[in-house]
């Protein structure tokens, strides 16, 4: 009997997969423990690595043989886009994408600035920083329509 020891990342017990042969490639692998596991495959994409040496099998191709461990990993396929909440019951199926307004800041020239004192110059970039992370300017920066 020919099997394929297989987990999913973060667990911790190898489940079998009866191959019935000695090698399997990766495309069948795919398919089998997505049958075998519920796993949607028009959903999540699976990425095979091989327990022991930690090499990802990247190609469909590829073959493993038998009694190999190998753990794999789910990656989403489509990137579906999230749906905000909108309190607007006029407006509330409507997505629409939001502008980014970028914060003024007071960027001096870089002849300027090399004739500043260093004190100068650092209390310059303190006002840069608190100017950029100030929460009314991340909620003006990210959030305006």
């Amino acid at each position: 009997m020919s099997f394929i020891h297989y987990k999913f990342g973060p667990t911790l017990e190898y489940k079998n997969l009866n191959i019935g042969t000695f090698e399997i490639s990766i495309g069948n692998l795919k398919r089998a423990i997505g049958k075998k596991e519920g796993i949607r495959l028009d959903l999540f994409g699976l990425v095979f690595y091989n327990s022991v040496s930690k090499r990802q099998y990247e190609k469909d191709e590829e073959l493993i043989p038998r009694n190999t461990s190998v753990y794999y990993k789910r990656i989403p396929k489509l990137r579906i886009p999230k749906l905000f909440n909108s309190k607007n019951e006029f407006t509330s199926g409507i997505v629409t994408k939001r502008k980014t307004v970028l914060c003024q800041n007071d960027y001096i020239p870089i002849e300027i600035f090399n004739q500043m004192s260093e004190l100068e110059r650092l209390r310059h970039v303190l006002q840069i920083s608190y100017q950029k992370y100030h929460p009314r300017n991340y909620i003006r920066k990210y959030y305006v329509r």
